[in-house]
């Protein structure tokens, strides 16, 4: 198979995703018959140096806490094993279909707290996993996120906590 792009990427990377579907014959009577989809993502960068940047708010809303993140950068960024780490000890957040942040994209994820909320004003520690190795708030001269009271109107930026490779 080879794929072409008609018009390459220009500003930022282009994201794309390739669908394989194997279409079983028909099943003969007592026999299974498995059909499988496969979809591949597909990245194309532009000629021009490209990164992800990620800014990172925590808040609390009707007492769950959610972590959000918005990719301002160029290029998408693949996230694994988030965990926030606080005066309380480890939380763990849900897991996503896709790890992927594209650019220009928000994602937003529920906090598996163990315990109470953590008040707004806390401070947490954010640690992920990339394609490139081990992301954290403690390195990198990025500060920790603090927790917010309430969700941000739709029209405002997220608090800026910016995550950058180590």
């Amino acid at each position: 198979m080879r794929l072409v792009l008609r018009r390459p990427a220009e500003a930022r990377e282009a994201s794309y995703r390739i669908l394989l579907d194997q279409i079983p014959p028909p099943a003969a009577p007592g026999t299974v018959r498995i059909a499988l989809r496969l979809s591949i993502p597909i990245f194309a960068e532009p000629s021009t140096r490209i990164t992800p940047h990620l800014q990172w708010r925590l808040y609390s809303d009707g007492g769950q806490l959610y972590l959000e993140a918005v990719n301002d950068g160029s290029r998408h960024e693949k996230l694994r094993d988030i965990s926030l780490t606080g005066a309380d000890g480890v939380a763990k957040v849900e897991r996503n279909l896709s790890p992927y942040i594209l650019p220009g994209v928000t994602r937003r994820w529920r906090v598996l707290a163990s315990g109470a909320t953590p008040a707004p004003g806390s401070v947490m520690r954010l640690n992920a996993t990339t394609d490139a190795g081990l992301r954290s708030t403690r390195h990198g001269g990025c500060r920790p996120i603090v927790v917010v009271r309430s969700p941000r109107p739709r029209n405002s930026p997220p608090q800026p906590v910016p995550y950058s490779p180590l």
